[in-house]
Order: C-alpha cells, then structure tokens, then sequence
C-alpha cells in the first residue's frame, strides 16, 4: 500500500520490518526487489533476486523477476543465464515465455525456436491453458519470420490442446 502511494521510505521500513521478523519468506524477500526494481533501484533488487535465490533456487517468480531486472538493466547475457537455470529447475511457462522473448529482442530467432522447443518438452509440467500460450507466442514468432508452415504446425498443436479457445481461434483466423 505505502509503495503504491509514492511513499518509498515507509515501505522499504516495512519491508525491513517484515524481513526482519521473516527472514526466510522468499516471496516477502521477491516482493521486495520488485518494490526496488520499479523504484529504479537496481542493485537493491539485485540483493533481495540473489539472496531469495539462495533460499530458493527453483522460485520461477524470483527467476522470473530477476531476469526481467537484468533485461532492463543491458546484461542480456545474465538474464538468459537466470531463466536457463530456473527452467532447468522447474518448468515455468511465464519465464520460458520471457526467455524467448529475450532470444527475439536480441535478434536471435533460431535461439527464441529452440526456447520454445525446450518448453514443449517440458509441457508435462504445465498446464493445458500455459501451453497452448507458448505455443501461440511461438506461432507469432514463426509469422514475423514468415515461416507460416510452421506458425500454423503451432496454432495447430494449441487448438488440439484448448479447441474452443477464442485465442487460439483468433491466431488461426491471423494466419489465412
């Protein structure tokens, strides 16, 4: 609540109080490197990522959030490195998504391909409804490439997986 009102000091003192009677609360330690993160206040946020990684190596949100952080910050090779160990570790569909997307904005699309290979194979962890996203994002990929075979194979294997879905729907209809 005080970080929404614009009061930075009086959150961070509840983030230290709260840290202080909880020190082992992971998402209390992500909540806040995210507060410092939007604060603008990177290495803060480095600080609250690398020390809930430690308590939590497999945490996709933290994963999640300090790759978001390094992206932001120019170290693409550092986000890349954070969101490989997190798949390794867990199957996470929003950090594989945010990985890929990092592989495109670099103007990698045969790395942006392989991430979404890599998240097929894990799909047994996810649910029908993460799935069928990346499989659409992957579609959109393979569109601005103009690799439309490719695209439809995708928006494909998502209407086998949500065949009344009105995004799926949607992305088949993009590509006639």
């Amino acid at each position: 609540l005080e970080a929404r009102a614009s009061n930075e000091a009086r959150a961070r003192s509840l983030f230290k109080r709260g840290r202080d009677a909880c020190p082992n609360n992971v998402r209390l330690v992500q909540a806040h490197g995210v507060f410092e993160m939007r604060c603008g206040e990177a290495e803060a946020a480095r600080e609250c990522f690398a020390l809930a990684a430690q308590m939590e190596p497999s945490n996709a949100y933290v994963c999640h959030s300090w790759g978001q952080l390094e992206e932001a910050q120019g170290n693409p090779d550092e986000a890349r490195a954070i969101y490989k160990r997190c798949v390794s570790a867990c199957a996470h569909a929003p950090v594989y998504s945010a990985w890929a997307a990092l592989e495109a904005h670099q103007g990698d699309v045969e790395a942006a391909r392989a991430v979404y290979e890599s998240s097929c194979a894990s799909a047994s962890a996810m649910t029908a409804e993460e799935h069928a996203g990346l499989l659409l994002e992957w579609a959109a990929l393979e569109q601005r490439a103009e690799r439309l075979h490719a695209a439809r194979k995708c928006v494909s294997e998502a209407r086998a997986l949500l065949p009344l879905s009105p995004r799926v729907m949607l992305a088949e209809a993009q590509l006639e």
